[in-house]
C-alpha cells in the first residue's frame, strides 16, 4: 500500500448521507487501489457507512480504517458551535499529519467551517491537498434556476428566443 488517504464527515449524524458517504469511500478505493483509507465519522454515521461500504465494497472495504469523530450538535447556538467545529476540524488535520496522509477529503462543510478550515490550514503547516465537497452549500451560490438566468442568451437556430 502505498499511501494513505483520509476521509471525514464532520457533520453528520446517524444514517444522514450515509449512502452518499459510503458510495463516496468506495468511489475512492476503486480510484486509488494502492492505498489505504481512513473514514472519521461520529460513532452511530460511521457505522452505517460502515455497514453499506462492506455491501457495496466486499473485500476491498478491508482497505479502510473507521475512527470516532467528536462533531457538534446542529441546534447548538452559533457561539457554542463554532468552538466545536474549529475542534473537529483541528482534530481531523491532526489524524492526517499522525497518520501521513496523502491527502483529506471533507464528505461536507458549513459555511463556517469551510472557513475555519481555511484559517486551520493557513497556520497549521499541514502541506497535503484538503478536498471539500460543499453539496450543502451550492444552493446559496447559484440561483433557484439556471435556465431562466440562461435563457436570454438562448437562441435557436431561427433566432427566435427559447422560453423557459
Amino acid at each position: 500500500m502505498n499511501s494513505r488517504i483520509l476521509i471525514a464527515e464532520p457533520q453528520c449524524w446517524n444514517f444522514e448521507h450515509s449512502r452518499v458517504n459510503a458510495s463516496l469511500v468506495h468511489t475512492v478505493l476503486l480510484a486509488y487501489q494502492d492505498s489505504r483509507v481512513t473514514f472519521l465519522g461520529e460513532r452511530s454515521h460511521r457505522e452505517c457507512v460502515r455497514e453499506l461500504l462492506m455491501v457495496q465494497a466486499g473485500k476491498d472495504a478491508e482497505r479502510v480504517s473507521w475512527e470516532s469523530l467528536d462533531i457538534p450538535l446542529r441546534t447548538a447556538p452559533l457561539s457554542k458551535r463554532i468552538g466545536k467545529e474549529f475542534s473537529t476540524l483541528r482534530t481531523i488535520l491532526r489524524v492526517a499529519s499522525r497518520e501521513s496522509a496523502a491527502s483529506v477529503l471533507l464528505c461536507s462543510a458549513t459555511e463556517v467551517g469551510f472557513l475555519l478550515l481555511k484559517l486551520l490550514l493557513t497556520f497549521s503547516g499541514l502541506k497535503i491537498p484538503v478536498l471539500v465537497v460543499m453539496h450543502g452549500v451550492l444552493a446559496t451560490l447559484v440561483p433557484s434556476s439556471p435556465v431562466k438566468r440562461l435563457s436570454p442568451r438562448l437562441r435557436c437556430s431561427t433566432g427566435s428566443r427559447l422560453h423557459a
